[in-house]
């Protein structure tokens, strides 16, 4: 039966994998094909009469591209948006290669072309020039630039074109890469911009790419200095508030640096560690109430933050299984080869050097979310946050890693138990009548100024009435509150799987202490000594070292033994290491409760 549920585990796994990889980009250009775009290379508007041209303005943060710069000021003097309906804003972070005596020189050739150049001293990062320019931008509509990405003479025209739908708030442009680039590169990025055509139509922008992008000026919020991937956050957040956002392949930018191995290696560890970093800020675009938006974010970004989990699940549990299972030996003879393919790349041609680049990116994206987790991405973490929170950089460190491996977790967690849902919703329902689900108030992570409130959500294992009589009271054993099939669900914790889902709303963590109703906190916290501060800056578990070791609750002094798990657990995650042991060994101590149905 083990056997069973492992190989049902690394199926769902592959079908996951299967999905993103293959399935999704299929339903993308399907929805794409199926509703005709209005974008089109040929597509002709009515002429922008002079009381309808919206003023642009071009931001370019530069750090060190004394390389690019001439190039790019050229070509958008060479655009066909009239010159005095747009400036350009080019921020220096602290450059040192003479970026800024080579932008003001070719600043000079073209007179009628508006052009402020902001020499920033101080290499601060470029979510802290981009903060500064947009304090002080004007203008209708702002284009975000990279400046080795060369826009067509026709871009700026094309964005306008767009913006004249009140209703629009932002706009992405398609990237041409280098002619050097790898056939790995060219075939993801060929992948990638039909997804893109999809996307926007489902649901508009999951995320702009860098080189060239628009908004409306007044849409404009500042960015938190530690934001990874602007050029994501900024749309998202747009769409979030219920504009219109779209992708237009036809604003055709080309790449004009060639970007070394060592270059995009580190580039994406930063969108890995961006993908975590837009889970947790922009989990709101998960929300039911914009399914498009919600189905696109899932599917392309989120999902892809887990794959790196599900590659290695798959290949420890297939040569596990192999022996015992023709399907599991496939499978691991699979992934071997893929492997193989990966290592020797380009010299096994267009299949050996896709195998690397995808290989490639998901190992840089597991490390991305490592160095997020532990607060090690340089430029973006550290020191700021760990100043206003008053937080030591380790114990932010484990901080961001908990939250990270509970939002995985929860999502993986939620894909592979997804099939038992309505199986036991059906038993819910068959035996006892009343709700699947069952909600209640409880108390959460208490903060300085605060202690979080949540609805907590089960299946239901008890009957409807179980408190009436009673009141509020403890679970005990042979409770004849419980029903025969919540018997089941609580020795075996299948109750608890709905908690995924206040998880991933950042109301409880996978491993904490158990979460109480305000009621027993307040009597509780009168009877026991430091009872509340067990919870705090500490997010309540599903599963934690008190429950593992004790179970529920029945008597007081059951509480006061748990108290003492729950001090523990709280002084043994201040380091990564420590925190990291701890919560494997919970981990696997639940694992046995589940599988012996100690549970109840």
């Amino acid at each position: 039966m083990n056997t069973l549920l492992m190989e049902g585990a690394v199926l769902t796994a592959a079908s996951l994998l299967a999905y993103h990889h293959v399935g999704y980009p299929a339903l993308m250009a399907l929805a794409a094909g199926c509703k005709r775009s209005h974008l089109s290379a040929n597509t002709e508007t009515d002429a922008v009469g002079p009381a309808r041209q919206p003023h642009v303005t071009v931001v370019m943060p530069a750090f060190n591209e004394a390389a690019h710069i001439e190039r790019k000021i050229a070509a958008l003097a060479a655009q066909t948006y009239p010159k005095d309906r747009f400036s350009v804003v080019i921020g220096s972070d602290g450059s040192t290669d003479g970026t800024v005596e080579r932008a003001r020189h070719c600043a000079a050739r073209y007179p009628a072309l508006d052009i402020s150049i902001v020499d920033f001293p101080e290499n601060r990062g470029k979510l802290a020039v981009l903060n500064d320019i947009m304090a002080g931008a004007g203008g209708d509509i702002v284009v975000f630039s990279d400046v080795s990405a060369i826009p067509r003479d026709d871009a700026i025209d094309r964005v306008v074109r767009h913006f004249s739908d009140p209703k629009t708030g932002a706009v992405g442009g398609g990237y041409i890469l280098p002619a050097t680039s790898s056939v790995g590169e060219r075939l993801y990025w060929r992948i990638q911009r039909a997804v893109k055509v999809g996307e926007s139509t489902v649901a508009g922008l999951i995320g702009a790419h860098g080189a060239f992008y628009a908004i409306r000026r007044s849409l404009w919020r500042p960015l938190s200095e530690d934001t990874i991937n602007d050029d994501f956050i900024v749309p998202m957040r747009i769409a979030e508030a219920g504009y219109r956002t779209l992708y237009d392949p036809f604003i055709r930018v080309s790449e004009a640096e060639d970007a070394t191995d060592g270059a995009d290696w580190r580039r994406r560890v930063r969108i890995g560690a961006g993908n975590v970093q837009q889970a947790l800020r922009l989990h709101r675009c998960l929300s039911p109430a914009k399914p498009g938006l919600a189905f696109c974010f899932l599917s392309g970004k989120v999902l892809r933050m887990i794959c790196p989990l599900l590659i290695a699940f798959m290949a420890v549990a297939s040569i596990y299984l192999a022996p015992v299972s023709p399907v599991m030996a496939s499978l691991a003879l699979l992934l071997g080869a893929a492997f193989v393919a990966a290592l020797f790349g380009p010299a096994l041609g267009r299949a050996g050097s896709a195998a690397r680049y995808a290989l490639r990116g998901h190992a840089a994206n597991l490390v991305g979310v490592f160095y997020y987790a532990t607060g090690r991405m340089k430029g973006w973490s550290g020191r700021a946050a760990s100043e206003k929170t008053g937080l030591s950089g380790e114990v932010r460190g484990v901080e961001r890693a908990k939250r990270a491996v509970d939002v995985a977790g929860a999502l993986v967690g939620l894909a592979l138990t997804a099939p038992l849902f309505p199986v036991i919703a059906l038993a819910v329902k068959l035996e006892s009548r009343g709700p699947v689900f069952f909600r209640q108030l409880r108390v959460g992570r208490a903060l300085g100024d605060r202690t979080e409130l949540f609805e907590m959500i089960k299946f239901r294992s008890m009957r409807t009435d179980a408190e009436v009589g009673s009141g509020p009271a403890w679970a005990q054993k042979n409770d004849p509150r419980v029903t025969r099939v919540g018997l089941f669900l609580r020795k075996t914790r299948l109750d608890e799987l709905p908690q995924f889902l206040n998880v991933l709303r950042g109301e409880m963590s996978l491993i904490g202490p158990r979460p109480e109703r305000p009621g027993f906190c307040r009597l509780l916290d009168r009877e026991i000594p430091f009872y509340i501060e067990r919870t705090f800056g500490v997010r309540p578990g599903i599963t934690g070292l008190a429950q593992v070791r004790q179970g529920y609750d029945e008597t007081l002094d059951d509480v006061r033994r748990k108290i003492m798990y729950d001090h523990s657990y709280a002084a043994s995650i201040g380091r990564v290491s420590t925190w990291l042991r701890t919560d494997t060994a919970i981990v696997f101590e639940t694992l046995l409760v589940m599988a012996f149905g100690r549970g109840r």
